[in-house]
């Protein structure tokens, strides 16, 4: 098969997931191209992906690129030119709308192909937590979204909220979970337990909420007499206040890395032994998945799908995502108690073997290979757009 992914290049879940998925079907025979604006973060030439990056067109009259246009033109370049089959765009906004309008384009010159949408959370939930699609430009989302053969979900939490906005749509939808490479997401033979390394791992983005992370650890640094550090792992907007708060407030043993490549990241994962993620929403929760698999226990928000992910009370904790102090009271009974938490480190690896890659990468495969076709005619319905409006 050949096949076209397209994602963004960020060290994030969609990112990540994106690029291990293009991995995975490459070893298993197919050619794919990665399409994206700039050089994935974890890419190789080792992985025999075929990059290809576009820019979006800028033009003097416009103070900003015109991407969806640009996007848009390289998907149908890129199939004319290598026939290809199936096309999969990750995250909703943008791609979807690039990639019906190249959909279009391309059965006006008489060619089919396979076309997926996986949604990763925003592109869903919208700019607003509180008020479910607030922001995105739904009606344009309801035209594109019809035109795509199938619209894939990371949980059943996203599907759900998805089908409250475009309910009329259900027949194409399906969830298949992220996952990870468990040949390589593997725990360590031995870990010490001499000093307790607190992990933070994020696109660094407010919604993580990276500042609760630290608070957290300094209030754990005046409660507990054991030796504890806290890694912080990746880049975004947020970045810059912790490292002030860090500075202002004096707080030492702390780590900040920025990761290399995934198998530096797996070495990361595998030194620590617990896992924070105050988050106001995980639509999965590729960290705690990561987590699970290196025998670092999570301690996770009780929001989205991280419920999906993580079994609470065996694999890891979750919390209700505006309680910091059950954050705080949670890592200090790992912190204290060394059996409990070699006891839920164990069992992470089982719980995250149901994401193994190759079970999910036949799921794919099977859904890019199906030649079940829905007719868009069911889709006239005006979808449920009450409540929320893209204008201001």
């Amino acid at each position: 098969m050949k096949i076209l992914i397209i994602a963004p290049p960020s060290l994030g879940g969609t990112g990540r997931v994106a690029y291990n998925l293009a991995k995975s079907l490459t070893k298993e025979g197919h050619k794919v191209w990665f399409l994206s604006y700039e050089k994935p973060f974890f890419y190789s030439q080792k992985d025999k992906i075929k990059l290809e990056i576009f820019k979006p067109l800028q033009i003097p009259i416009f103070p900003f690129p015109l991407y969806e246009i640009s996007l848009t033109e390289a998907i149908v370049s890129l199939v004319l030119k290598h026939k290809i089959n199936v096309i999969h765009a990750h995250y909703g906004i943008f791609h979807a709308h690039s990639l019906a309008a190249a959909k279009e384009i391309l059965e006006n010159k008489g060619i089919k192909v396979k076309t997926l949408i996986t949604f990763h959370g925003k592109d869903v939930i919208g700019l607003n937590y509180q008020n479910l699609g607030k922001g995105l430009p739904l009606n344009y989302n309801f035209w594109s979204f019809s035109q795509i053969d199938h619209l894939v979900f990371v949980s059943q939490d996203l599907k759900t909220k998805f089908l409250k906005l475009y309910p009329t749509l259900s027949p194409k939808t399906k969830v298949i979970y992220n996952f990870i490479d468990l040949s390589l997401w593997q725990p360590p033979k031995q870990k010490s337990l001499k000093e307790i390394k607190i992990l933070h791992i994020s696109n660094f983005k407010s919604s993580k909420r990276p500042l609760w992370v630290v608070k957290i650890f300094e209030n754990l640094q005046k409660e507990v007499k054991e030796k504890i550090s806290l890694w912080l792992v990746g880049e975004g907007p947020e970045k810059e206040k912790v490292l002030n708060y860090l500075k202002e407030k004096e707080i030492k043993q702390v780590k900040v890395i920025k990761p290399q490549n995934g198998k530096n990241l797996v070495k990361i994962y595998q030194k620590c032994h617990i896992l924070i993620l105050p988050s106001i929403y995980e639509s999965f929760s590729l960290a705690s998945l990561e987590a699970q698999a290196t025998g670092v226990v999570p301690i996770v928000s009780n929001s989205g799908g991280a419920k999906e992910v993580v079994k609470d009370k065996v694999s890891g904790f979750l919390i209700g995502k505006d309680n910091l102090e059950d954050f705080v009271s949670k890592t200090k009974l790992l912190i204290k108690n060394p059996q409990i938490l070699k006891k839920m480190a164990k069992a992470g690896p089982k719980i995250a073997s149901k994401f193994d890659s190759k079970k999910i990468v036949k799921i794919y495969l099977n859904l890019y290979s199906s030649d079940s076709k829905i007719s868009t005619s069911s889709f006239s319905s005006t979808p449920n757009f009450s409540k929320t409006t893209f204008l201001t």
